[in-house]
């Protein structure tokens, strides 16, 4: 009796295993041949890759950004007085470049930069104007000096990404010469003046592009005033004359320039500020994009400016999308002239 009960559950067992075995087997074959008819279809739907049928192309890549192009270094920046016989220089042969902007009247102010070294007297100087704000967007963390400015401007001024240094707020980084007359009397002392890094290398420099055309002399020329540029074989630069004079300094004689880059930019009303007169303040403006000229190395490149923002460098290409970089030695001058 024993052995019948034992072999109840024993039967029971391999009848139970039997079952699953086959259950297995069914779902073996039945996920085979649905595997099978996948694979299949797909093949019917994508057939083999042949020249009649080519593998669909891979997906292109995002197209990389150009880099922007780099903001000048830390400089100090002060606005020097153009226009009038009674102006005696100081300080500029030690500019490592020199900006000319319009004003008003159809003449023009200068602004003098300092990367390097600072000169004892620099001058004279004069009032800023709403060219300023967009142009020295691109410095980091400049310095402006300058005399004053009109009281519509401030506020926009105070707001702007420089530190403003004036005879208001540093008395001691300035001064008058008596033996001049107002208002071409006021000079900066530079180094009284907030500190900037040194930086020998405060902007691009290489090889000048193919092509170009030879050019002995450029005459740039605003509505009440002119610049001309004279190639000097022997000094290897391009030197200054404003209206048909020699541009002078009192530390070094006549000015000259490495590189001469002249942008046509649009104006603008911006703020509507006008001079004693009334005549309106011009806003040239440097965002954007225009025609340019660039002298080097004696000769002069057709091409295009841009810039994108305030923030942001500026781009010098010749026609054909070629970058054109400064010339390795010599002051840099850049010319703001209304299209």
């Amino acid at each position: 009796m024993n052995g019948d009960v034992l072999r109840k559950p024993l039967e029971t067992l391999i009848a139970l295993l039997a079952a699953a075995g086959v259950v297995g087997v069914v779902a073996l074959g039945v996920w085979l041949v649905r595997d099978g008819a996948q694979q299949q279809a797909a093949e019917r739907e994508a057939p083999p890759a042949t020249a009649e049928h080519p593998p669909p192309p891979e997906p292109e890549p995002e197209p990389e950004r150009a880099p922007a192009p780099e903001l000048f270094p830390p400089a100090l920046v002060t606005k020097i007085d153009a226009g009038s016989s009674a102006v005696r220089y100081r300080g500029l042969a030690s500019a490592d470049a020199m900006f000319v902007e319009p004003v008003e009247g159809g003449l023009t102010r200068m602004l003098a930069v300092h990367w390097g070294q600072r000169p004892g007297a620099l001058g004279p100087v004069r009032s800023a104007r709403e060219t300023d704000i967009e142009l020295l967007g691109q410095f980091e963390d400049p310095v402006l000096a300058y005399s004053g400015s009109a009281s519509q401007l401030r506020p926009s001024l105070n707001a702007a990404g420089f530190r403003s240094v004036t005879p208001g707020n540093a008395p001691g980084g300035f001064y008058r010469d008596s033996s001049r007359p107002s208002p071409h009397n006021l000079y900066a002392r530079p180094g009284r003046l907030p500190a900037t890094p040194a930086v020998d290398e405060p902007f691009a420099t290489g090889p000048a592009p193919d092509g170009g055309e030879p050019t002995g002399s450029y005459r740039v020329s605003y509505r009440s005033a002119s610049y001309e540029f004279s190639w000097s074989g022997d000094r290897q630069r391009w030197l200054v004359a404003r209206g048909g004079s020699p541009l002078t300094t009192a530390e070094s004689g006549r000015l000259d320039a490495g590189t001469v880059v002249v942008l046509r930019v649009p104006i603008a009303e911006g703020l509507g500020i006008t001079d004693s007169t009334g005549a309106l303040s011009p806003v040239a403006r440097t965002v954007g994009s225009g025609e340019a000229q660039v002298l080097r190395d004696g000769r002069r490149f057709d091409g295009e400016w841009s810039r994108a923002a305030m923030d942001e460098g500026m781009e010098l290409t010749t026609t054909d999308g070629e970058e054109i970089p400064y010339a390795e030695d010599g002051k840099l001058w850049v010319l703001l002239v209304p299209r």
